[in-house]
């Protein structure tokens, strides 16, 4: 068993370094100009920046599935969620030089509402195309090198590889819909499942760290990355509530919400994405995590195993 376990995390050491190896090899020229401006040593090997059918495939999966590119401010605090090209270049321009190793220590850091310093916050930005996965990468490898970088770059990557992947299966996206509308249908016959989504959406489980960030998410339009994975898991294995009506509650908040990137992370949360591999939200990481602002209790300790009615 222990050499059936080594010989699998080093074929998975083996094919990450591939994918990065792949991923930086393709690099644009944007990043020697910006190099130069920057006065940074060329590398011998320099990487030449971020795949240019990131781009297209982020733009062509959104004209797919539909999203509109709409530009809520309402709620929002300009100066916390860029909105335009000029807000989105200054952010970057600002963030970069903690897009680094600051980013691969401090990333999963959750200081709460309109405190979260250590992301970049641009993920509205891209998502409006206001500027591109291209740009922003080509900036912070400038800045640090692709292995410094290596953090931010792959939390990048992720957002395409979510974009391409559910643009080669739509029949996920149509299955999720459809989940979606029957679990709507679900809470208007079942009253115990209504009570329970209603206290979810409202924040009035008792679970602390939950109910906190469910009320964040409807005041700012926004959590941090962290928090939206415990609280999917939360709202999973603890609460027993159905997985594409936490999707699509959140998805509809989102100032960043992205159709692909935030279903398919609760697929993957719910041990869908990847078979029998849920992820289970725990008591003293969301204390640590969140500084001690946050002592949940009850939460489960062992993941039930849902159905996938979805063929891929």
């Amino acid at each position: 068993k222990t050499c059936r376990l080594a010989t699998k995390q080093t074929r998975r050491q083996h094919i990450n370094t591939r994918i990065k190896g792949a991923m930086l090899s393709r690099i644009s020229p944007k990043l020697d100009s910006m190099r130069a401006q920057r006065a940074m040593p060329r590398p011998n090997a320099g990487p030449k920046c971020l795949i240019r059918t990131l781009s297209f495939y982020v733009f062509r999966a959104s004209q797919l599935l539909g999203t509109q590119l709409d530009c809520r401010i309402s709620k929002l605090d300009r100066n916390a969620f860029p909105l335009t090209r000029e807000a989105a270049l200054s952010r970057m321009e600002g963030f970069l030089p903690l897009a680094g190793e600051a980013y691969a220590r401090k990333r999963n850091v959750d200081l709460g509402a309109n405190s979260h310093v250590h992301v970049s916050r641009l993920s509205a930005a891209l998502r409006r195309r206001l500027i591109s996965e291209e740009e922003l990468l080509a900036a912070v490898v400038a800045e640090h090198g692709p292995d410094v970088a290596e953090k931010f770059i792959s939390e990048v990557f992720w957002r395409t590889y979510w974009k391409g992947w559910l643009e080669q299966r739509p029949g996920v996206w149509a299955g999720y819909k459809e989940a979606v509308e029957r679990g709507k249908q679900r809470l208007e016959g079942d009253r115990g499942l209504a009570s329970r989504y209603t206290d979810a959406c409202d924040g009035r489980t008792g679970i602390d760290c939950f109910d906190a960030w469910s009320q964040e998410l409807q005041a700012t339009e926004y959590l941090h990355n962290w928090a939206r994975m415990q609280f999917a898991s939360i709202w999973i294995f603890t609460l027993g509530l159905p997985w594409e009506l936490g999707a699509d509650f959140m998805l509809e908040r989102l100032v960043d919400g992205d159709q692909a990137s935030y279903t398919l992370s609760w697929r993957w949360v719910a041990g869908l994405h990847t078979s029998a591999k849920p992820y289970l939200a725990n008591a003293e990481r969301v204390q640590a995590t969140t500084g001690g602002r946050f002592a949940p209790i009850g939460l489960a300790t062992r993941a039930i195993s849902l159905f996938d009615n979805v063929s891929i």
